[in-house]
């Protein structure tokens, strides 16, 4: 099914846009889906140890990851070594790391308007159409990403603590092992939905799962959808470049 924004609400720059669209747009490069997989990767490990760890799972479960001694020791070093790529990953890379918080928490007036039309585009696909805006996300995906970030945040830095256990009063540690295990339940009701999202299940999102684990590009009609400003403008780039450098006639 195809996607619920319509093409004449788009505003007129599109219609400087080649008539012949591509069926697929790029959305990841190679190197934001290697990351995002091994975060995944190591996301999962740290969740199934730490519910092992709080019996929150199967004995058969907690005995497939070797017991309640190597699932504390996979979690605490685990842990520690996923805060410590957090750290250096923001380091490292602080240009993107800022173009995301930015993309993350600029709101913009426009967005007001996207939960109710989305909504209605879900209840109503062939009647509704969502609002335009110009984010990189969704508002969803934003809020949804956002609450990810900011508990796994939390979580970490509770771990690490935890880790190290500096003297301090009793009332300090139990504050931060609630900290960890609040957050952590956060945590994952966000890359539930996340996951959710992703996976394609509603037919606005149709296709997105191959945004990262598959070519990274997403269908022309979803991409529309969920990012129109962003699609419209990466629409706009991949007509500039079709047209070439300008020629240069020597002189």
């Amino acid at each position: 099914m195809k996607g619920c924004y319509p093409r004449r609400a788009w505003p007129s720059r599109c219609d400087n846009l080649s008539n012949t669209e591509p069926e697929r747009i790029q959305r990841h490069n190679r190197a934001v889906r290697l990351a995002h997989g091994a975060n995944a990767v190591a996301m999962i490990v740290l969740i199934a140890t730490g519910l092992a760890l709080g019996d929150d799972i199967s004995p058969v479960l907690v005995a497939a990851l070797g017991g309640h001694a190597v699932a504390n020791e996979m979690h605490r070093l685990g842990g520690m070594a996923f805060a410590v790529a957090l750290l250096l990953a923001a380091g490292l890379f602080h240009s993107p790391t800022r173009g995301l918080v930015r993309d993350l928490v600029y709101f913009r007036q426009e967005e007001r308007r996207w939960p109710q039309a989305f909504l209605k585009c879900i209840l109503s696909p062939a009647h509704g159409h969502t609002a335009f805006h110009n984010g990189r996300f969704d508002p969803a995906q934003r809020l949804i990403l956002l609450l990810l970030l900011c508990s796994t945040a939390l979580v970490a830095a509770t771990g690490v603590y935890l880790y190290i256990l500096p003297a301090a009063p009793q009332w300090v540690f139990l504050v931060a092992i609630r900290i960890h295990i609040y957050g952590a339940w956060i945590a994952i009701i966000a890359l539930c939905l996340h996951a959710f999202a992703g996976l394609g299940v509603l037919h606005t999102h149709c296709g997105l799962l191959g945004a990262m684990f598959g070519d990274g590009t997403v269908p022309i009609q979803t991409a529309r959808t969920l990012w129109p400003g962003w699609t419209q403008n990466k629409l706009h780039d991949l007509e500039g470049d079709s047209h070439g450098p300008p020629s240069h006639t020597p002189s």
